[in-house]
């Protein structure tokens, strides 16, 4: 007979240990896949009392003992070809203790996803933390995955019950609209950034992992995509070259960039522009074109937006309607 006050003595015993562990893996994650540039959501998630209770009476009264997801994160990406990026920077940050990759043979689908059992290594923690050795569990979904999880985890991967076989059938054929899903997504994207009429795109694309290593947060794509739109004139010929500009540009300034993102991330009244990807573009034509940039600018928006950037920036520029 399981003594379930027992449990949860267990439980209220290490239950302090399990949220401070889920904070730090949360914490460290964001900030390494923030530095490599990979948008993503992030979900922390720890076990309470009442499921532990649920999965005692399931397995058994040692279950807590080995039970390696009272701490966990969710990883949910756009796009199942960043799996790959964001399983490297799991192998870089932590220690592997299991990999459970949710792969199937060609004719079997299942429960899908990228599950990882990790623990800090002994270096990156004080020898006396309470962290040495938890195993908290990371798992990297898409969106299509990671709401097939949520709706459906309890009916069909733990089901306790042999499924009549319609409906077996019917959570197939659910689960193969979801890697149909993902795969056009993919290749969709692809193709969609490749057209002759998407340059505005493909300078977002390029964009995007630069601004989430310096600004560390979301911005409105909308506009972004308006911006350039008005500022890709400014590329003229060399627009093919856009990416090695910008690349090169950033290479240059990064000690700058980083210092301007530090000092003005609480900052709530600085330009609204500079916690958007198109600010990279304008620091670099202030560099590049200030007076072109400022006769484009001028067309378009309201001229103390560039102002103020360009005070961020240290190189003021002189309106069209100001005398020499």
């Amino acid at each position: 007979m399981i003594d379930l006050t027992a449990v949860a003595a267990e439980f209220d015993a290490v239950a302090s240990r399990s949220a401070n562990m889920t904070q730090a893996v949360t914490a460290s994650l964001q900030a390494a896949l923030l530095d490599r540039g990979i948008p993503h959501l992030i979900f922390p998630r720890t076990k309470n009392l009442a499921s532990v209770l649920r999965k005692a009476l399931r397995k058994g009264r040692d279950e807590l003992r080995t039970m390696s997801d009272l701490s966990g994160v969710r990883i949910v990406i756009t796009f199942a070809d960043l799996r790959p990026s964001v399983i490297d920077v799991v192998r870089a940050r932590f220690e592997v203790v299991k990999d459970d990759p949710k792969q199937y043979d060609p004719d079997r689908l299942g429960y899908l996803g990228y599950h990882m059992d990790v623990r800090f290594r002994a270096d990156d923690l004080p020898k006396d933390s309470d962290l040495l050795g938890a195993r908290p569990e990371i798992q990297i979904h898409t969106r299509a995955e990671s709401a097939w999880a949520d709706a459906s985890h309890d009916v069909t991967y733990k089901a306790q019950l042999q499924l009549p076989d319609p409906l077996r059938r019917r959570i197939t054929r659910l689960l193969a609209l979801v890697e149909l899903f993902d795969d056009q997504l993919t290749v969709a994207q692809s193709e969609l950034i490749s057209l002759p009429g998407f340059a505005v795109a493909r300078m977002l694309a390029a964009l995007d992992p630069f601004f989430l290593q310096l600004a560390r947060r979301d911005f409105d794509r909308e506009l972004s995509l308006d911006v350039l739109e008005n500022l890709r004139p400014l590329y003229g010929t060399i627009e093919s070259q856009f990416v090695q500009v910008l690349t090169n540009f950033l290479r240059k300034e990064d000690r700058k960039l980083r210092h301007i993102y530090r000092e003005y991330a609480d900052d709530a009244r600085c330009s609204p522009l500079l916690f958007q990807p198109e600010a990279l573009v304008i620091f670099e034509r202030l560099e590049s074109a200030p007076v072109a940039l400022r006769q484009q600018w001028d067309a378009h928006y309201p001229s103390d937006l560039l102002d103020d950037l360009a005070r961020i920036w240290g190189a003021p520029l002189a309106r069209a309607d100001e005398s020499p």
